[in-house]
């Protein structure tokens, strides 16, 4: 056991795979960045305007850039200096939280809340009548809702994963450079099932649900509004790219995942593999957010607090102008 801890803890540190971690370390620096300003610029966007944060799709929303945003601010930067000193610096445990939180716990909350999104989205769409409820009732259902992915998360997945550490990876084998974070193999294939490929199914149909739907709209003979008709492309066109990137990006690092015991990552198409689709994966966490400022009333309200930043002042001064002439008129 001991020779074989050395020899995992010595072989990605060979002279011969440094050009990959330089360059996944600088592509990960610009990662992180972006997954900073993306989802800091979604998430001001949303709790500065009170219509937008009052719509339950905007709350779930929110969600997602919350949890993407502390990913990049706790968890991004802690990974590219592992990466570029090629040791976790912040103690075993600490590296624990980490793989739990990238490989388990993100992305169970992400998908399972683009499904409620979805979901919602859809019954939109079908017109189906909501039961009458109170206020009261509506508020715990939302809140509920919103607060379930974290809650099954933090109680279901993290105890799940902690509990099931193999044996032969625990503490006994750290060391101040490697800390190796194994489970046993029924819960390596049993989490990732739970967190990513059982609801990036159903995300999947909904896509398919939506694209068919849409392409039944372009050929319908309803009477609506061209405005409405565009809008409603709109949204769904962006329900579709949201559940595409989430399932696309995050699947080469969910597969990566469940093949990493079957072989030794000891070569360096092993290791270019394992960095590109870890890549792709804090990729989606941009492009997520860009998805959703294209949605009509977030891309909006944003262009509308853009302008108003840009040329405040002008505005401003055009409204004084006009109201002293209105004034001036009514006299």
């Amino acid at each position: 056991m001991n020779s074989s801890a050395s020899s995992n803890e010595t072989w990605w540190a060979r002279p011969s795979f440094w050009d990959i971690y330089s360059a996944a370390g600088g592509i990960g620096v610009f990662n992180t960045v972006f997954i900073l300003l993306t989802n800091t610029l979604l998430i001001f966007t949303i709790t500065t305007s009170k219509k937008l944060r009052l719509r339950f799709s905007n709350q779930l929303i929110l969600s997602v850039a919350v949890c993407n945003w502390l990913y990049g601010a706790v968890w991004c930067p802690m990974k590219v200096d592992y990466i570029f000193t090629r040791q976790w610096r912040f103690g075993c445990w600490m590296h624990v939280a980490y793989q739990m939180y990238e490989e388990y716990i993100q992305i169970f909350i992400t998908t399972w809340l683009i499904i409620v999104y979805n979901t919602c989205y859809i019954v939109e769409r079908r017109r189906i009548q909501n039961p009458v409820v109170s206020k009261n009732k509506v508020l715990a259902l939302r809140l509920g809702t919103l607060a379930s992915p974290w809650v099954v998360a933090v109680v279901v997945i993290l105890p799940l994963a902690m509990a099931n550490l193999h044996p032969v990876w625990n503490q006994s084998v750290w060391t101040a450079s490697y800390c190796a974070v194994i489970l046993t193999r029924w819960a390596d294939i049993l989490l990732p099932c739970l967190c990513f490929f059982i609801p990036a199914t159903v995300l999947m149909l909904q896509t398919l649900y939506v694209f068919v739907s849409l392409n039944s709209d372009s050929r319908s003979s309803v009477r609506t509004t061209p405005l409405n008709r565009a809008i409603s492309r709109r949204i769904g066109v962006c329900v579709i790219a949201a559940s595409l990137i989430t399932v696309l990006l995050s699947m080469g690092e969910q597969v990566c995942n469940l093949v990493k015991e079957v072989y030794n990552w000891n070569n360096k198409l092993h290791v270019i593999t394992w960095h590109v689709t870890d890549l792709l994966a804090d990729f989606q966490k941009v492009a997520l957010p860009l998805v959703w400022i294209f949605l009509p009333e977030i891309k909006e309200e944003l262009g509308m607090k853009i302008k108003w930043r840009v040329g405040g002042r002008y505005f401003a001064e055009d409204a004084v102008e006009v109201t002293y002439y209105r004034n001036y008129a009514h006299d």
